[in-house]
């Protein structure tokens, strides 16, 4: 069964490329997070898959490499031998081809995440490394039951609006149904402070990571379910102070009034 529209992907990406800087914020800080965790790794990995880049990769990185390739579902930016354009549902590259595999921010929007799994893993040569960072279980969560709240209060159909999310615990699961050894996933969840649910919305658009469900719902949001959900809001937002400890917590330019959660998990495996 097939969730999400991945020609609705690619136009969000595409759209959002421009003025992508003004809005990286989640997205840099996990992209850092997993080069900074490869520099602890002491593997010689010469031949190297990145996908779903979207910064430029550490030259303190690059410098050793053989073999970087790049796969993103957009075009190169700039003139790249080395790059695949493609998503990860189908990764056309042979058994055994590479030491190091990242994925950035895409495992959330894959259809068949236990597939995926199994390709990299076959694609990984013996000994090799498979990073990887995307929004699980938890995120936005209680902007979604404010938001079918209101909805609900004002006679409307509840909407989707929200892709699913997976667990840390249900990741690691499917790494070892994959074969992978010695999997490791953890989460970081992120407090972001907002003025509005507009702002909030306007975020999500502009990092490229809007609904792209197959049956998504193209009934905009009206001005009082917005403002509806906002009201119900804070009897949702004290589960996340009770439920969460935050590592990070980040303010948006306008003055905030309420907060909201993105979990980031993380994953390291190797195949044996």
């Amino acid at each position: 069964m097939e969730l999400f529209d991945h020609n609705r992907l690619y136009h969000n990406r595409l759209r959002a490329i421009k003025n992508f800087p003004q809005y990286d914020f989640l997205y840099r800080q996990a992209h850092q997070e997993i080069y900074e965790r490869l520099t602890y790794i002491q593997k010689d990995m010469k031949n190297f898959l990145e996908m779903g880049g979207r910064l430029p990769v550490p030259s303190y990185f690059l410098e050793k490499k053989k073999n970087f390739i790049a796969m993103n579902i957009t075009p190169p930016t700039e003139k790249n031998d080395l790059y695949v354009q493609g998503f990860e549902e189908y990764l056309p590259f042979k058994e055994n081809m590479f030491d190091g595999i990242v994925s950035h921010f895409n495992i959330h929007h894959l259809h068949d995440i236990q597939n995926f799994f199994n390709q990299v893993h076959f694609c990984l040569k013996p000994k090799g490394v498979f990073l990887a960072s995307f929004l699980g279980e938890e995120t936005l969560k209680t902007v979604l039951y404010a938001l079918q709240r209101a909805e609900e209060q004002l006679g409307y159909n509840i909407e989707n609006r929200f892709h699913p999310t997976i667990s840390a615990n249900a990741c690691s699961q499917l790494l070892l149904n994959a074969h992978f050894h010695l999997p490791v996933v953890d989460c970081n969840p992120i407090k972001i402070n907002y003025s509005s649910l507009t702002d909030l919305f306007h975020d999500i658009r502009y990092m490229g990571e809007g609904a792209i469900f197959k049956n998504f719902s193209r009934k905009p949001l009206n001005q009082k379910i917005i403002e509806l959900t906002e009201k119900y809001y804070p009897d949702y937002e004290k589960y996340c102070e009770s439920h969460w400890r935050y590592k990070d917590v980040i303010k948006r330019p306008k003055p905030e009034s309420f907060s909201v959660t993105f979990n980031i998990i993380y994953l390291i495996a190797w195949k044996n």
